[in-house]
């Protein structure tokens, strides 16, 4: 006699009776539970079965694939949950069962959730998966592949069409340049890879340097179109192409997703006695020096689907190598019936070994742990290839683990290890010009016009070096080298790309050029003043320190680059205007600005007598001002981006110094020696400048942001040195006049 459940009601929750069908279908709304309980026994159960914990068992709609089973005690309901984005044409089945085996007799029911649909979001982009590009020009060109990707809700297994529209604007129709059929939604989502953005542009009129497009979602159940969360029809709006074309090839417009069961068919669970039911690896990491395990699931029943698992891995070379640990576990193939998996074989070929009859080697037979060596391709003759080691071609070991239930076909990997190196590389860098861009204008004749002369004679000559023949006062310091097998295995390139460093300086030296021509521009600007001064640039300076590897933590992840990088700039750009104050003082009077002709004549009197005495008169303030920028320890992460640095400083400063410096030499003394009777030199000098920062750093609060202002002080110095005969003295002297004061605002916290 049968015993068992025969039949299954809904006892609670909210539900769509109109929409339903009690015997057959229930449609239930979203996002609650809704409870179902056994409503009849086959005759022959007693009542100690009926006591026992009956198993629920969920279903796709052709009863070929369990997506969940769960026991639940005889005396409790079973409660069953859609969320929105699984609503739609798409149901389950669902059953209950003594034994926890299915019935081939109709004793569950179908289920299905409703609700309104609707698009939730709408992107473009250049490859599955990959970042929005929407309204973003320059980036799509005619004959390029495009991916668009819906999210929605209330569609999940509707198959809808796809309309895309060139906008007109100006109260216009706009141009409808393709139609899409066949778009079907999967676990709520739709991601089309369209190929044949080429056949666009004959539909386009009036074509422009970029044009806009958008999109449509009609469903053909309905015949409506399907809206957003305002009403709107209008979907990804807008992917923007650039008028030109990249190629005219055409490729299949297709769903990228694989068709599934509901959310589910990643959590479905295939009953075959021949099976395994989860693989995960292990390995040592090793990380700012120590060691620790690090265990990856590569499969697991009712998570993963059933291509080949990618795992990469960061290894030593060919003679090091670095140990996997592979564990399979719940590995049983006894009850094997087609016989081909009936060996319990786990089988691993290695990278090189060419395919064919004896393309790979049994690892082991009846066990479910297999310790093997996986490494790179790294050697001393190849390792400059593997500067950035990401964008190689990583070693690669097949693993062949089958059954029947999961990866049946022998022929197929399932697990494929990518090893690339553990190779670190660290770069230094130095650059700096050793020459300034001077240039002095409205100099008045004597010894003050010859001085500026004379400095602008000096870099000017500097400058028809680097120009001229690429030899100019750059210095660049270099330093290259790597590290691999764990750091026991290093070697420096330093040398071999001294040879290269000449052409670079040729370069950097013709684009120097630009900055002459601010210098020019500047000098003819000073001219139309008749104020005595000179312009100076400094050109920058700049220290790189980096270090960069693979992230040995990346397993089955995507492979990343990790690095730290120190940059700083001091200056990243400095300038300064020096005026000749004694000039400036003569070219007034020279000019009668100062409407006092007899003081014009005694100006110009004393620095004649000056001259013939051989003295020499400097009194010159010189303004100046820097911007600097660095930033330590800023972490790199090729897929994460680019983190905080551990510090970073964006500042500057400008300041004044005032200089007055007397040299005077009288007589001289024949014999076969000349000597000065008398010398005497004078100078005075301050300085003083006022600076900023910005500090970005972080505490035990988080990241901040520091403003901070500096004050120099005023230090005024004073040297004198005279000699007249036998007698020769000397002193100095320097008072603080003011302070050096520094002021540290507030933080200001980002986070």
């Amino acid at each position: 006699m049968v015993r068992g459940v025969k039949k299954i009601k809904c006892v609670g929750g909210l539900v769509y009776k109109e929409k339903s069908n009690p015997n057959s279908l229930w449609v239930i709304k979203p996002d609650q539970y809704v409870y179902f309980a056994v409503s009849e026994w086959h005759p022959a159960t007693t009542a100690a079965d009926k006591s026992k914990d009956i198993t629920w068992i969920r279903q796709s709609a052709d009863r070929k694939t369990i997506i969940k089973q769960m026991l639940v005690p005889a005396n409790q309901k079973y409660g069953l949950m859609i969320p929105r984005k699984l609503c739609g044409n798409f149901s389950y089945y669902v059953e209950a069962s003594l034994s926890g085996n299915r019935d081939k007799a109709n004793t569950g029911l179908f289920v299905r959730g409703f609700c309104p649909p609707l698009i939730l979001s709408s992107k473009w982009s250049t490859q599955s998966g990959g970042s929005n590009i929407k309204n973003q020009a320059g980036i799509i060109k005619y004959g390029h592949v495009v991916h668009l990707n819906l999210q929605t809700e209330g569609l999940n297994n509707n198959v809808l069409t796809i309309e895309v529209y060139n906008r007109i604007g100006l109260n216009r129709a706009d141009n409808l340049v393709g139609i899409y059929t066949g778009a079907k939604v999967i676990d709520g989502e739709i991601d089309l890879k369209i190929g044949n953005t080429f056949a666009w542009i004959a539909k386009i009129k009036n074509i422009s340097n970029d044009e806009d497009f958008y999109i449509k979602v009609k469903d053909p159940a309905t015949n409506k179109y399907v809206l957003d969360g305002l009403n709107q029809d209008l979907h990804a709006v807008y992917l923007k192409i650039r008028n030109e074309v990249a190629t005219t090839a055409i490729e299949p417009t297709r769903n990228n997703k694989v068709a599934k069961v509901g959310q589910a068919q990643t959590n479905a669970v295939k009953y075959d006695p021949c099976k395994f039911n989860k693989i995960e690896i292990s390995e040592i990491i090793k990380e700012n020096g120590l060691a620790k395990p690090q265990t990856t699931v590569l499969f697991n029943e009712g998570t993963s689907g059933n291509g080949s698992q990618a795992f990469s891995v960061v290894a030593p070379d060919q003679f090091t190598g670095k140990e996997l640990i592979l564990v399979v576990e719940g590995f049983d193939t006894q009850k094997c019936q087609t016989k081909k998996h009936i060996s319990k074989e786990v089988i691993f070929r290695e990278v090189g070994v060419q395919v064919g009859n004896d393309d790979k080697r049994i690892l082991t037979k009846g066990q479910s742990t297999i310790k093997q060596k996986v490494y790179s391709n790294i050697t001393r003759a190849n390792a400059i290839t593997y500067i950035w080691a990401k964008a190689t071609t990583p070693n690669q070991f097949w693993y062949y683990i089958n059954s029947c239930r999961y990866y049946s076909e022998p022929t197929m990997p399932t697990v494929i290890i990518k090893a690339y190196p553990d190779v670190k590389w660290e770069l230094a860098v130095e650059f700096q010009v050793g020459v300034s861009n001077y240039k002095a204008a409205n100099m008045p004749a004597g010894n003050v016009y010859a001085r500026h002369q004379d400095m602008a004679r000096q870099q000017g000559y500097k400058r028809w070096l680097m120009n001229q023949q690429s030899k100019v006062p750059i210095n660049i310091g270099l330093g290259l080298s790597a590290e691999w097998n764990e750091g026991n295995t290093k070697v420096s390139y330093t040398q071999q790309l001294e040879g290269k460093i000449g052409r670079f300086v040729e370069i950097i030296s013709k684009s120097i050029d630009t900055l002459q021509e601010a210098v020019n521009f500047a000098q003819s600007a000073a001219k139309a003043t008749s104020i005595p001064i000179g312009f100076d640039i400094r050109y920058p300076k700049l220290t790189i320190a980096a270090s960069w590897s693979l992230d040995p933590t990346s397993a089955n992840q995507p492979i990343a680059v990790v690095g730290v990088l120190n940059v700083a700039a001091n200056p990243l750009i400095g300038g300064s205007g020096i005026i000749d104050i004694l000039g400036c003082a003569i070219a007034a009077a020279s000019y009668g600005t100062t409407g006092n002709p007899a003081a014009a004549r005694l100006i110009e009197k004393f620095r004649g007598g000056l001259e013939k005495l051989g003295a020499s008169v400097v009194f010159t303030a010189t303004f100046y001002g820097e911007l600097l920028i660095s930033f330590d320890a800023l972490k790199i992460h090729s897929i994460k981006g680019i983190g905080m640095a551990d510090k970073a400083t964006i500042g500057g400063k400008m300041g004044v110094t005032i200089e007055l410096s007397i040299s005077v030499e009288i007589g001289r003394i024949k014999g076969t020696k000349t000597k000065p009777l008398i010398t005497f030199k004078a100078a005075g000098k301050a300085d003083a400048y006022f600076g900023g920062e910005f500090l970005f750093n972080s505490d035990s609060q988080g990241l901040f942001a520091q403003p901070v202002i500096k004050f120099s002080g005023v230090v005024l110095s004073l040297e004198v040195e005279g000699e007249a005969g036998w007698w020769k003295s000397s002193f100095k002297i320097e008072e603080k006049v003011i302070n050096e004061q520094t002021h540290y605002f507030e933080k200001k916290y980002l986070n």
